[in-house]
């Protein structure tokens, strides 16, 4: 949302960003509940916190075999579309920290007046 700084206001850029996030999901929902399709919606956190158990989770519910390649190495290529290594290995649980300390207090209230619902339907906890 940075190259959008010079043309929109902060506010403005968080609206489309929780506008994108609800929609993204609202739509996985309504497919999920028209079509009769099985989906796995992962929370990224509980594969940072536990990518091991995680990835054989979602290799059982797409029914395929898990292999440890699948999880990030240290000798690994970075996979293709990846630009930044620090970003494939090690993987990084408190990725969303620096983010949480900018974030305000009214911020967090817009999120969650607009989210709070839809994300606690997904496992999610107020942060505040």
């Amino acid at each position: 949302m940075e190259r959008y700084t010079n043309f929109l206001s902060w506010e403005e850029r968080l609206e489309l960003c929780i506008q994108h996030w609800r929609n993204s999901i609202q739509s996985v929902q309504e497919d999920m509940r028209r079509l009769g399709i099985r989906v796995l919606i992962v929370q990224l956190e509980k594969i940072l916190n536990s990518p091991l158990d995680m990835i054989r989770e979602i290799c059982n519910f797409a029914e395929l075999d898990f292999v440890k390649d699948m999880l990030p190495q240290q000798d690994q290529r970075v996979p293709f579309g990846s630009h930044f290594r620090d970003r494939w290995f090690p993987l990084r649980r408190d990725v969303n920290t620096v983010y949480r300390g900018k974030i305000s207090e009214k911020d967090l209230e817009i999120v969650e007046n607009q989210c709070g619902q839809l994300a606690e339907e997904l496992g999610y906890t107020k942060y505040f």
